[in-house]
């Protein structure tokens, strides 16, 4: 018997102790709005890809809206590529360059305020860092 109340008054310890208020001041704070125009331009770090050939660099503009991406870059050479990809709330970006269609590279990185910065690679092994500047 003396287990059993012994049990059933730790029980009622640990459920009172367990809901009670707390007295901490956290308050959720709003997701940042990383909406608008960007300058973007991604620039190589590395010379040659797999099969030799000079990697490029390039430069457009990105629209972020409701933390999507959206826009295009033009190469070295003048060729067009569509870009498109994610923020989260936190600020971390993914996401890819295309051209016709076809995923050629991926990108990554994070926005901070009016700006983002990150490393992308393509698929020749071009590998470079991009930075991105509200308008």
């Amino acid at each position: 018997m003396i287990k059993v109340l012994l049990s059933l008054s730790l029980l009622i310890i640990i459920l009172t102790g367990c809901s009670g208020t707390s007295s901490s001041s956290f308050e959720p704070t709003e997701p940042i709005d990383y909406d608008g125009t960007y300058n973007l331009s991604a620039l190589s770090t590395t010379p040659f890809d797999i099969n030799g050939d000079p990697c490029g660099d390039a430069s457009g503009t990105i629209d972020v809206d409701d933390s999507k991406i959206s826009g295009t870059i033009i190469d070295t050479w003048g060729i067009t590529y569509d870009v498109n990809g994610d923020i989260s709330s936190g600020g971390d970006v993914f996401g890819g360059f295309a051209r016709a269609g076809s995923n050629v590279a991926t990108f990554e990185g994070s926005f901070s305020g009016d700006t983002g910065s990150g490393t992308w690679v393509d698929v020749g092994q071009c590998e470079g860092e991009w930075e991105a500047t509200k308008n």
